[in-house]
């Protein structure tokens, strides 16, 4: 199996050396479409294991610079202490600010959400179904790059808080995801 930092590496320099069209950008009032996949790693969880996911975005621009989007992730994994499985759901909307004004543009994202938890644990009288849900904080990076004037890649990365007590200031687990995958600009 193909590791996901060469999947990165390799991905990064398709993105450069292909030719990208100068105007190929998200503009004022455009539609930007992604579909992705990633992996995850929990800093703080001493039960839950390290997974791939997939995700879905859909941005709006609200000029050159700014943009709105709504980001969702999904994945299941194992665990430690009888977990069976864990199905973890991520919905973020997240604030964006572009840097560059070419096909190759850098960006720095802030996000909240919630992080709902569907945990299945064996026990010796059987299965029981916990579900939790929890605030997130996501605070990340990225890059975008533009093949043709509606199709590109998307590299991000972005650190997750989670404050699974809501207490409003306590962020008890942090975790780390990057993801790679393919944008869709729905100009007109």
């Amino acid at each position: 199996m193909v590791s996901i930092r060469t999947r990165l590496i390799t991905l990064v320099l398709t993105a450069l050396v292909l030719p990208s069209p100068l105007e190929a950008r998200n503009e004022k009032g455009d539609w930007e479409i992604g579909v992705h996949l990633g992996r995850t790693r929990f800093f703080d969880s001493d039960v839950l294991q390290d997974d791939d996911f997939w995700g879905v975005n859909l941005g709006y621009c609200i000029n050159d610079i700014f943009e709105l989007a709504v980001n969702y992730d999904a994945m299941s994994t194992s665990g430690e202490d009888q977990i069976e499985n864990a199905d973890l759901d991520f919905l973020t909307i997240d604030f964006i600010f572009n840097g560059g004004k070419d096909a190759h543009r850098p960006f720095f994202l802030v996000g909240v959400g919630i992080r709902d938890e569907d945990i299945i644990v064996s026990t010796p009288s059987g299965d029981e179904r916990t579900s939790v849900v929890s605030e997130v904080l996501d605070v990340g990076m990225g890059y975008r790059a533009y093949f043709t004037y509606k199709v590109g890649i998307r590299i991000d990365a972005r650190f997750s808080f989670t404050n699974e007590n809501g207490d409003g200031f306590g962020f008890e687990e942090k975790d780390f995801r990057v993801s790679y995958g393919f944008v869709f600009n729905l100009k007109p």
